[in-house]
Order: structure tokens, then C-alpha cells, then sequence
């Protein structure tokens, strides 16, 4: 998100887990990329875009600028805008690299993936965490909260949980530099929330 924001000059939109809820907010936009760390995504874009694009295509006479919207077109059309599809996001991203004359290798380089790890904590009662509209942060137990935010500004790490959707489970996620540093603040989290249960 860091890359996609400060490098790119993209807004990053977070929203609740589920491809369902990622949808919604794409599809609010002309072009709309979303994705979920488990591969999960595809790009949207809406049909008066593309008609935009081909209008504007018909104006146009330099056979540059005609073959650039062209392509534009085909690119998008490579999405299923339905459910997603990683043959043709594989497909799409090496058109992509194709086109600005660079390789997987580059792409491999061109930011650093945090390490990450996910947590599951049994709990006897799931109902107690409220979290908020994008469940990046907690609204309720906000002593759990307010403990996540301190490791989260003594670590550089980013930590959150959330209640599963319908088990009494409490699910932590938490991203860092190191792998270590992303186990040790899950498991602190962890045992705050069993501790909270004493």
C-alpha cells in the first residue's frame, strides 16, 4: 500500500474482508483495481469508460494515439470483471511489462513485501470486538486497541484484529520488516485478548 500510494500517486480504498465488500468499492470508480493478499482480484472498469475510450478513439487522427487507445481497450477487456482471474492478471501483467520493456525480474524488485503472519485466538464471546467500517481498528474493547497501536508505534509494525464472521474466534493479522517482529507482536496481541477474558 505504501508503494501503491507514495510512488504510484494512487488512493489506496481499504474495505472489510471479502471480495464482495472489494467490489463495491471498485465498481464506484472508472477504473477500479482490487485485490485481497490471498491473489484474490481483478481490475473493473465501467462501460462508459470504455465508450469514452472509444469515442475519443474515432476523433482521433494520429495513428499513435489511436493504436495507444486501442490498446487500452483490449488491456481492459483481458479482466473478468465478474470474480477474477489469475490467467488473465498473469496474462495482463505481462502485457504490461511487455510494453514498458521490463521483466518479471524487475517487477520482483520493485518494492519490498513486508512479512506477515495471521493468528487465530478462540474466544468466548466474538461479539465483544467492534471494529470499525474497514475493521482496520477496533472501536470496542478500546483498551485492546490502544494496546495494538502501542506495539504498533514501538515495532513499526501494522497489527489489527477482527471477528470472524460467524465462530467465536478472534483473527489477528500483523505486518513488519521481519518475520520475528511480525510473530512477536501477533502473539502479544494474542495473549492481551486471552488475558482480557481472565
Amino acid at each position: 500500500m505504501h508503494y501503491i500510494e507514495n510512488t504510484l500517486g494512487f488512493k489506496v480504498i481499504i474495505a472489510k474482508t471479502g471480495v464482495k465488500n472489494l467490489k463495491i468499492k471498485a465498481n464506484s470508480y472508472d477504473i477500479g483495481i482490487y485485490f485481497e493478499s490471498n491473489g484474490h482480484g481483478t481490475v473493473h472498469s465501467q462501460a462508459s469508460v470504455r465508450g469514452k475510450i472509444e469515442k475519443l478513439n474515432s476523433h482521433i487522427e494520429s495513428s499513435n494515439d489511436s493504436q495507444i487507445l486501442e490498446l487500452l481497450l483490449i488491456f481492459l477487456s483481458m479482466f473478468n470483471p465478474t470474480t477474477g482471474d489469475s490467467v488473465s492478471v498473469f496474462l495482463a501483467t505481462e502485457c504490461a511489462l511487455k510494453l514498458m520493456n521490463k521483466s518479471i525480474k524487475d517487477l520482483y524488485y520493485l518494492y519490498k513485501e513486508l512479512e506477515s503472519t495471521n493468528m487465530k485466538v478462540v474466544v468466548s464471546d466474538k461479539n465483544i470486538f467492534i471494529p470499525n467500517h474497514d475493521e482496520t481498528s477496533l472501536l470496542e474493547p478500546i483498551e485492546v486497541q490502544d494496546y495494538i497501536n502501542e506495539l504498533n508505534s514501538s515495532y513499526g509494525c501494522r497489527c489489527f484484529i477482527r471477528p470472524a464472521g460467524t465462530e467465536d474466534i478472534v483473527r489477528i493479522y500483523s505486518e513488519a520488516e521481519t518475520a520475528e517482529t511480525a510473530e512477536k507482536t501477533a502473539l502479544l496481541v494474542k495473549t492481551k485478548i486471552e488475558d482480557y477474558f481472565k
